[in-house]
């Protein structure tokens, strides 16, 4: 079925039927031409000889008319059916009446004859063209006397033999036209399809990624140029993969070259935040042991929330040391090992004092949870010493979430005896509601303090 459908069919497919048809049609067109052409000459030529016939006859049958002298018309009518185009010759009294029809295809004679009548009736020469012949005729006046009329009918068989002749050498014309149409759909194929076959055949190589595809081109010179054209494409393009290659092979390099650097710097920094955590616990330890070697408790007391605070930052570097990413911290795990040490630590203040936490899960970057792990420490230890006493049970809870509007909300309450009226934020003398102060202006956010219940701690922040 594929070919029957034109869609399917091949470039020399189409051209050879296209010249063919073009070339047919303009032979054919011109043998119709010649024959119309020939055809009114023809009739012309038939409408003269009709017309010279009748001018003859009429001069000469003028008396056989008047006098009605069948005789002599049916001798002349049968002389003029010797002409070889002449079928038949007809005359007509003054009353349109048949008077000699040799054929006897008129009425019968001396009968009315609708022709006859016509032409008695006219003073002019009637042509009439029928499908075989061509009948003429006029009246006959002699001296302004109307004495009959004439009428002849001349044959049209030598136009149709000419027509016949014509049409035989036009087939065999259309025919040889056809030979030639498919000759030059040839010769063009040659000129122009095979060298588009090349053409579509190395383009098909190019796209399966043979670049050393080259066509060699002999045909018309636009084809020239198109192969021409084709293999600089070619070149130009084998010339851009190569260079893309090597572009390719150097920016592989130099990224591997960056993983290299930057694996040791990841190890360099891995290092230095485990140097860094074992100098903060030394910095610890010796805090601890100066706070074990002084008499004064305030002293004691303020080493001591030192050392804690040193500690909050250790377990910064601590986790980064064992985290894959050096850069952010998984808060959660971060929160919940600093509220187990500062349960373990604070917690001889209180044994009903329960501390939990319920932190969302994100990572932040080293400094903003730094923040939040000193600001956590500061109010979470105060909160042990301050919130609960006499022995008082009750409960510290740390909540970190992240708001829909991309902000964070740090919340750290307890239900024990409140924060006295008398403390506010930035106007007492306590060090660490001063440093938690500074290290929310730090984080860029807001501190609000709810004494409603117990004392509630709430800061906001943007991520």
């Amino acid at each position: 079925m594929h070919r029957l459908n034109p869609a399917y069919w091949s470039l020399a497919t189409r051209l050879t039927i296209d010249i063919t048809a073009i070339v047919v049609l303009v032979v054919g067109g011109i043998t119709l031409l010649t024959v119309q052409r020939e055809r009114l000459t023809f009739q012309e030529a038939t409408e003269h000889q009709a017309g010279m016939l009748l001018n003859t006859v009429s001069v000469s049958v003028g008396d056989y008319l008047n006098s009605l002298n069948v005789d002599s018309l049916e001798s002349l009518a049968f002389d003029l059916l010797e002409i070889p185009s002449v079928l038949n010759v007809s005359f007509y009294d003054r009353e349109g009446r048949v008077v000699v029809d040799p054929s006897g295809t008129r009425d019968e004679r001396h009968q009315t004859d609708p022709l006859g009548s016509q032409l008695v009736a006219t003073d002019g020469t009637i042509l009439e063209w029928q499908p075989d012949r061509l009948v003429a005729g006029r009246s006959v006046i002699v001296e302004g006397q109307r004495l009959g009329a004439v009428s002849v009918e001349l044959s049209d068989s030598l136009f149709r033999a000419e027509v016949s002749s014509a049409v035989r050498l036009g087939i065999g014309v259309l025919m040889m036209a056809g030979l030639a149409g498919a000759a030059l759909a040839a010769a063009v194929s040659r000129t122009v399809t095979n060298p588009v076959r090349e053409l579509v055949a190395a383009t098909l190589n190019v796209a399966q990624g043979d670049l050393v595809s080259e066509v060699v081109v002999d045909g018309a010179v636009e084809v020239n140029v198109l192969g021409e054209a084709f293999n600089s494409m070619t070149t130009h393009l084998r010339d851009a993969v190569e260079r893309l290659w090597r572009e390719l092979d150097e920016r592989r390099r130099a990224e591997e070259e960056a993983r290299q650097s930057l694996k040791e710097k990841e190890v360099l920094l891995r290092e230095l935040h485990h140097r860094v955590k074992n100098n903060l616990q030394l910095v610890a330890s010796l805090l601890a042991l100066q706070s074990r070697g002084s008499s004064d408790e305030h002293v004691t007391r303020a080493l001591e929330e030192s050392r804690n605070r040193i500690h909050s930052m250790a377990v910064i570097h601590e986790s980064l040391y064992q985290s894959e990413d050096l850069t952010e911290i998984d808060v959660a795990e971060y929160i919940r090992s600093l509220a187990a040490h500062l349960l373990s630590t604070y917690g001889g203040y209180s044994q009903g004092i329960r501390l939990t936490t319920n932190v969302a899960d994100m990572v932040l970057s080293v400094d903003v949870a730094m923040y939040i792990g000193l600001i956590i420490h500061e109010i979470v230890s105060n909160s042990f010493k301050h919130a609960f006493p006499s022995g008082r049970e009750g409960q510290i809870t740390v909540d970190l979430s992240q708001a829909d509007d991309d902000q964070i909300v740090l919340s750290v309450s307890d239900d024990g005896i409140g924060l006295s009226p008398d403390v506010e934020p930035g106007q007492t003398s306590s060090v660490g509601l001063e440093l938690v102060v500074l290290l929310t202006q730090q984080l860029g956010g807001k501190l609000q303090i709810d004494r409603s219940d117990g004392t509630t701690y709430e800061i906001v922040f943007s991520r």
